[in-house]
């Protein structure tokens, strides 16, 4: 058996290898493309405006915002303003490990159910101007 090796001229070589990074370049580009939607609020967003962003354990994306906050489930939004118990600008959600979520807002912290619902006045803590308008029952 004899095996033959063949030697590429440098020219050769050096366009295989361009064709090679073209052809690499081309299929990352196509691999990135990742697909896009934008929300607002006529998609059942609370607001335009987003602070933070925050994925939970069970997959829901919460967008805070100075209007209150906005569940998404991959299809539809739920949103929680003032009228469920959240005064003034949400900044911060933080889920806990008990299936319960805490809220800050600009004007305290407050607690929310595993269901997403606002928890009843005496166990939130909450300010208004200086001064304490809740109670913590943990």
């Amino acid at each position: 058996m004899q095996v033959v090796v063949r030697k590429f001229q440098s020219g050769q070589c050096r366009l295989l290898l361009l064709l090679a990074t073209v052809v690499g370049f081309q299929l990352a580009v196509l691999a990135e493309q990742l697909p896009l939607k934008r929300y607002s609020t006529s998609d059942g967003l609370i607001r335009d405006y987003i602070s933070r962003i925050v994925l939970d354990s069970h997959g829901f994306l919460w967008f805070c915002t100075p209007e209150g906050l906005s569940r998404f489930d991959g299809y539809i939004f739920t949103n929680y303003g003032a009228e469920a118990g959240l005064p003034g600008s949400v900044r911060d959600l933080l889920p806990a490990r008990d299936g319960t979520y805490w809220i800050a807002t600009e004007y305290g912290l407050y607690r929310f159910d595993a269901e997403g619902q606002p928890a009843p006045a005496s166990i939130c803590i909450g300010w208004i101007k200086g001064k304490e308008v809740g109670a913590s029952r943990l």
